[in-house]
Parts: C-alpha cells; sequence; structure tokens
C-alpha cells in the first residue's frame, strides 16, 4: 500500500509539482507573461485536487461520517468522471453498516476500491456490478465484470490482489475469484 501510495504520488502530484517549477523558473525571464501564470494557477488547482483525492484515498472522511455505503458511492461517483469507465450498478443491504467495526470498515472500503480500479484498469469491460448484502449471517461483498477475465497467476502475483487478500485475512474473510455469470470475465 505504501509503494502504491509512493509511485502515485511520484508520477502524479510530484510530477506536476516539478514541472510547476520549471514553468515558474521560466516565467523569472518575463514576470508579465499572463499566460504562464494563468497556466501555472490552473496547474496548481489540478494538483490541490489531485492530492485532495489522494488523501481521501487513504482515509475517506466520508466513510466514519456517513458510513461504508456512501463511502462506496461516492469513490463510484468520483471515478465515473474518468475518461471509458464502465458502466455501473451498486447494491447495498443497509444492515452491513451496524455490523462492521470501523477498522473492517476501512479495509472492506479499500478491499472493494482496489477491486473496482483493477475492473477499470485491467478488465476492458462495459459493465461491472458491486454488490454488498448479508446472506445466512455472512457479509457478501462482490465485485462482477463482464470483461476479458483474469489469469490465475495474477491472482497470487500482483500487488493490489495480495494487498487484498491480506487485508481480507486481517479481517479474518475468504477471497474468492471466479468466472463471472456474465458471459465473460470476473468475479471478486
Amino acid at each position: 500500500e505504501r509503494r502504491r501510495i509512493a509511485r502515485d504520488m511520484h508520477d502524479g502530484i510530484l510530477a506536476d509539482i516539478t514541472t510547476l517549477n520549471r514553468q515558474l523558473e521560466t516565467l523569472q525571464t518575463d514576470p508579465s507573461d499572463k499566460a504562464a501564470v494563468l497556466n501555472m494557477r490552473t496547474s496548481l488547482d489540478t494538483i490541490i485536487t489531485d492530492l485532495r483525492c489522494t488523501i481521501d484515498d487513504l482515509h475517506p472522511q466520508v466513510l466514519e461520517i456517513l458510513g461504508i455505503e456512501s463511502a462506496l458511492q461516492s469513490f463510484l461517483t468520483r471515478h465515473s468522471t474518468t475518461r471509458n469507465f464502465p458502466e455501473y450498478h451498486f447494491e447495498f443491504d443497509s444492515s452491513i453498516e451496524h455490523l462492521l467495526a470501523t477498522d473492517h470498515k476501512l479495509n472492506l472500503f479499500r478491499i472493494l476500491a482496489e477491486a473496482i480500479t483493477n475492473v477499470t484498469k485491467h478488465a476492458h469491460s462495459k459493465r461491472f456490478e458491486v454488490c454488498l448484502r448479508v446472506l445466512a449471517q455472512q457479509l457478501l461483498a462482490s465485485v462482477e465484470d463482464n470483461g476479458i477475465g483474469i489469469a490465475t497467476e495474477r491472482k497470487t502475483t500482483g500487488h493490489g490482489c495480495a494487498n487484498m487478500v491480506e487485508r481480507a485475512r486481517l479481517m479474518n474473510a475468504n477471497v474468492q475469484w471466479r468466472k463471472s455469470r456474465f458471459t465473460t470475465g470476473t468475479c471478486f
């Protein structure tokens, strides 16, 4: 998780700040370049937004204030504005809010956020579903897509999948990947 955060900050925020710093250096030669100043202000606004998203992804305040349903819905809504984001359906059994301790809610949120991210980055799907419900006194959380599927070796070698398994273990939960009920795809 720390490696992923470091990589995201290095490739995103730090790269943007470095570019902005170079723009400031060139501005020193012509401080009256209003277009350059406007461009830098726009860049700063983007950096601030990206940093807020990173902070929110680390520990979403909405999770503590409004619960896991709202946190997941907020995550989906925020990411659905990205290009080529698949159509999705979100189903949540409201009784779950009261079944989980705060640390379990955070782990479950992280697991599902990673599963959703995997779908949007790797599955090449047109649609996916996120479902949380209680069955036979057990919480069942699933993310199911109609994409290209996942190779068996990816489930054990990818950092994201390994993190999901570790977070589930901390909750005394089980993780499974199987074929989707759709014609193609994966069910996590």
